[in-house]
């Protein structure tokens, strides 16, 4: 299993999030500047056309990252195998016992896959 990314959801561009390959224009502020290849190759989490995480799990933008001031977060982690989808479970219980100690309002835990693959998340 890779890293979780969290992401800041009053940041968001737009509502919906995709997991796709980058397009041309798409955008992506990446952490510390820098240009970062957005190639037909390259998969990538968007809220519009704006990339919050490159490359799977590789980079976060800064435009839609945590921050001290979010109120409101979401977190996105994802697994192939068998053994990375227990992890990802695992990691995803932990942070919200995390979360659910320090006082903040945990939603639930969702998961796409194969023969579900959107879903839907509201905050709140």
């Amino acid at each position: 299993m890779g890293c979780l990314g969290g992401y800041d959801s009053e940041r968001l561009p737009a509502a919906d999030i995709a997991l796709r390959l980058a397009q041309p224009d798409d955008a992506f502020a990446p952490p510390g500047g820098g240009e970062v290849p957005l190639t037909d190759k390259v998969a990538v989490y968007v809220a519009g056309a704006t990339v919050l995480r490159w490359a799977y799990n590789c980079r976060d933008s800064r435009d839609t990252c945590l921050t001290p001031d979010t109120d409101t977060g979401l977190f996105l982690g994802e697994a192939v195998t068998a053994r990375q989808h227990g992890a990802l479970r695992i990691a995803l219980a932990d942070l919200a016992g995390r979360l659910l100690v320090a006082g903040a309002s945990v939603g639930p835990v969702v998961y796409a896959d194969r023969e579900s693959p959107a879903i839907e998340v509201t905050a709140g």
